[in-house]
């Protein structure tokens, strides 16, 4: 047998001896934690199908994360966790990819499950606690959303005094203006909170502290305030 068939039976014996253990280990172990189970979990979460509920399935693996690996190995971010494991999934980028999908569903079942929104703010507030490590864009994007979960959810004082803490704290961060800004913006949000004024103060209130992205904010201020110049004339609705 030449070297290369040699070596593709070496590959494939490994690969079946993988699957064997994975199998033993689903019928001798089907409560037991394994990362390979994670991995079966994830990739029924990418796959993404609208029949289950995403929030209820990123929350089985957030907590399998957490209580398996994040704090018996005192993991402080996702990175940590995937160099401690190997794992073969980005964590982070599959978080704040899918911050979204999760948001969404929340809004389209808000009537039949209004509780959907607490149970997005508690994993919203469960990673900001045990992910103390993780990179600093990553953590400031955490609490944006976990503001404008706020927001959503109706919620609005709590969500103002979020965003507020967020931009004294951190008065450089384009994001936190444009994301505030943006839930009062009727272009962005169809929440009976909108409003366009404080969406332009919000906007503004970011061009007198930033010092990069600028022009963000300026096209948000001339689209809206054009909005607004055309709604007056009577030539269209704001939005």
């Amino acid at each position: 047998m030449d070297e290369n068939c040699i070596a593709k039976a070496h590959v494939l014996d490994e690969d079946f001896l993988m699957l064997a253990a994975q199998e033993l280990w689903n019928r001798w172990l089907p409560d037991k934690f394994s990362l390979h189970r994670l991995e079966d979990m994830l990739e029924d979460y990418l796959d993404n199908d609208p029949d289950q509920r995403i929030l209820e399935r990123f929350l089985a693996i957030w907590t399998a994360i957490r209580e398996h690996v994040l704090i018996p190995y005192k993991c402080l971010s996702f990175d940590q966790f995937e160099e401690k494991t190997d794992f073969p999934y980005a964590m982070d980028a599959v978080f704040f990819d899918t911050i979204p999908d999760m948001v969404n569903e929340c809004r389209n079942r808000q009537e039949e499950d209004p509780e959907s929104w607490d149970r997005l703010i508690m994993l919203y507030r469960d990673m900001m606690e045990h992910l103390t490590d993780m990179q600093e864009e990553n953590k400031l994007n955490l609490r944006r959303s976990y503001a404008e979960a706020h927001f959503y959810k109706g919620d609005t004082n709590t969500a103002d005094e979020l965003f507020k803490k967020l931009i004294e704290e951190h008065p450089d961060w384009v994001w936190g203006y444009i994301g505030w800004g943006d839930l009062y913006n009727p272009r962005f949000s169809d929440s009976p909170a909108g409003d366009k004024d404080e969406a332009l103060r919000l906007y503004r209130l970011g061009l007198d502290k930033v010092s990069s992205d600028r022009a963000i904010l300026e096209d948000r201020i001339e689209e809206l305030t054009n909005r607004l110049r055309s709604c007056k004339r009577g030539n269209f609705p704001l939005f």
